[in-house]
């Protein structure tokens, strides 16, 4: 019933520098001065060259796609001119970003400043899927409800609940009711270490609790209003032994 990422996978993580622009190649020259712009879409690339007065542009899509051109612009000027009069915010149409295999990034194209170098942070809003380890897990709750009917048996409800609570660690309950009978069973594991507890409760109130069900020895009580009147453990024979505090015992 609730499911959200764990440790340093939350939503809204800042990734920087998810959109860049740069200029290279400005030594006075004007000669191939360039200017990329960089997004997880498309890398845009202008190549002035102030002698031929040409400017050259490409547009190389992450999808394959590739596109390229060339327009007069004139000579004696520069790439910073070029971009200050024709390359605007606007060529950032999308306010959302998707990076393969991190999910969708939302940024802010306000206030963008092409005259020098410069990036964009994204935020993450919707992440794509979470690559687990021993820091970076998925925290999980679980559960569910339902009616049972056996034969000759008062109709039961069972319920059972699940908790994620470490990398390999989790806990659940089963808990059977049915008539003024109680069944609840309660395990937890551990780096594929199973232990566990049950709980049975008669009609007359009397419960018999078993603790350490791990498959190897096992160790419980029989008490009723509060009162223990029997202890449960295995022999070295593999038996379970209930002794009794009148001191007599049985073995099963």
């Amino acid at each position: 019933d609730s499911f959200k990422p764990n440790g340093g996978l939350a939503k809204d993580t800042i990734k920087s520098n998810l959109i860049t622009w740069s200029y290279s190649n400005t030594n006075g020259d004007n000669t191939n001065d360039t200017f990329v712009l960089k997004t997880p879409d498309v890398t845009w690339t202008y190549m002035y060259n102030a002698t031929t007065g040409y400017v050259e542009y490409s547009a190389a899509y992450t999808f394959g796609h590739f596109s390229s051109g060339a327009v007069y612009f004139g000579t004696g000027s520069s790439i910073t001119t070029y971009v200050a009069n024709f390359i605007s915010p606007g060529l950032l149409v999308n306010s959302t970003y998707s990076v393969n295999g991190e999910g969708d990034y939302s940024v802010v194209t306000s206030n963008i400043d092409f005259s020098k170098n410069g990036s964009l942070s994204g935020t993450l809003q919707k992440p794509e899927f979470i690559v687990e380890d021993t820091t970076h897990w998925l925290q999980a709750k679980a559960g569910l409800t339902f009616s049972l009917q056996l034969s000759g048996l008062d109709k039961a409800t069972v319920t059972i609940s699940g908790d994620r609570t470490d990398y390999e660690a989790g806990k659940a309950t089963v808990n059977i009711a049915y008539g003024t009978r109680k069944i609840v069973m309660n395990g937890d594991i551990s780096n594929n270490n199973l232990t566990g507890s049950v709980d049975v409760t008669n009609q007359d109130g009397v419960t018999m609790s078993l603790s350490n069900i791990d498959g190897n020895a096992s160790t419980g009580d029989i008490t009723y209003n509060g009162t223990k009147y029997a202890s449960i453990g295995d022999t070295s024979n593999g038996l379970t032994k209930i002794s009794y505090n009148d001191g007599t015992f049985e073995t099963f």
